[in-house]
């Protein structure tokens, strides 16, 4: 049954942010499982390798960020120069339609999440469209991050790092004066019930009605997670303020304000990361299925194989890779 349209300002608008490879799926999961709606089955990504137990992530929401990052020459690991206001305003009126009916179809339920790792960059152009939104930012390990996105993407360990540092400044530095609530990711599996009921009571003082904790018992498997943060010479490869960064963030408490910028290491590694990637056609793939022996039909609509330039092509190419239409 369609949910009562009339529910035009929901009591609980739900957005997580966190970096790719962070757990924003499990956490995004546990919020449906505790009675958050997140869409219909066939509106979000489908598993694949990389979540088997499912990305809890619109496609349309997905279609926007690229839409909104391509329309600035940037993607998700094209970010060293991005900035959300510099978006022409051209590329922001033509998608303001999509993004308004994607809140519209949210909206018709009281309480939603909406999940995609691109809003870390993207929170400035999204917020015209919501009412009083409630962040739950997802943190985990950098170095796990990193050496995820080394094993699906072929990222070298200081780019993942990098790419961690980005959209954490810039996930934090927007939510800093707003409702919101810290999940640290490895605390949550070390105890998975106490962590949920920490979110859910959270979420709960502030403002947002109806979920139920105990639903979501069973939905955090700590045996999918396999990266580890225990390589001496891995750890070392993180700089003074990444390690401060996630000393905070591992303890769900506020970073201190002057580590909320993004180092010159950082951006100079993204740049030369970039220029790279621009001498080989300017398209990022993932890698792991084939590392796997999987075929190109198990290559999901998770797998971020898009081009930076003409948002047309990119177009095609999500079309190409996740059959949607």
């Amino acid at each position: 049954m369609e949910p009562n349209a009339a529910a035009a300002s929901p009591r609980g608008e739900i957005i997580v942010l966190g970096m790719h490879r962070s757990g924003t799926s499990a956490v995004t999961g546990a919020l449906a499982a505790m009675g958050a709606y997140v869409g219909y089955p066939e509106e979000l990504i489908a598993t694949s390798w990389e979540n088997p137990k499912g990305f809890f992530e619109r496609i349309d929401a997905r279609q926007l960020c690229d839409g909104f990052l391509h329309g600035a020459n940037a993607d998700w690991w094209r970010v060293a120069g991005f900035d959300a206001g510099a978006i022409p305003p051209s590329v922001v009126q033509s998608l303001r339609p999509a993004l308004d009916g994607m809140m519209a179809k949210l909206n018709r339920r009281a309480v939603w999440a909406l999940k995609e790792p691109r809003m870390c960059l993207l929170m400035p152009v999204f917020e015209a469209a919501l009412h009083a939104p409630k962040t739950v930012f997802v943190a985990r390990h950098p170095v796990e991050v990193a050496g995820s996105l080394k094993r699906r993407n072929a990222f070298a360990l200081s780019v993942g790092l990098a790419l961690w540092e980005v959209y954490t400044v810039r996930a934090l530095t927007y939510i800093a004066d707003k409702p919101h609530v810290l999940v640290s990711y490895p605390r949550l599996l070390r105890d998975p019930v106490a962590g949920i009921g920490r979110l859910a009571t959270g979420l709960s003082a502030l403002g947002v009605e109806g979920l139920k904790a105990s639903k979501a018992r069973g939905s955090i498997q700590a045996d999918l997670q396999r990266e580890q943060a225990t390589d001496p010479a891995l750890l070392a490869e993180m700089t003074p303020q990444q390690q401060r960064l996630w000393a905070a963030l591992e303890e769900e408490e506020w970073p201190d304000p002057a580590d909320l910028t993004i180092s010159a290491q950082t951006l100079e590694t993204l740049r030369a990361f970039e220029q790279e990637r621009d001498a080989e056609g300017g398209i990022v793939f993932a890698v792991d299925a084939h590392k796997e022996g999987r075929g190109a039909s198990a290559r999901g609509p998770g797998l971020h194989t898009l081009p930076r330039r003409a948002l047309a092509r990119a177009a095609r190419l999500y079309r190409q890779t996740t059959g949607v239409t």
